[in-house]
């Protein structure tokens, strides 16, 4: 039987990792403005 690959070898968990990521780092800035990230990427 073949080993299934580990989770962090798929780019779409590294993916959902990076963005989970940025949008705890921007999620206090962005309450203040009643903001999400999506909404903030808009804008930009």
């Amino acid at each position: 039987m073949q080993a299934q690959p580990e989770l962090d070898n798929f780019i779409c968990f590294a993916m959902y990792t990076a963005s989970h990521a940025m949008n705890r780092v921007y999620k206090p800035l962005l309450d203040a403005h009643g903001l999400t990230y999506p909404q903030y990427l808009r804008l930009v």
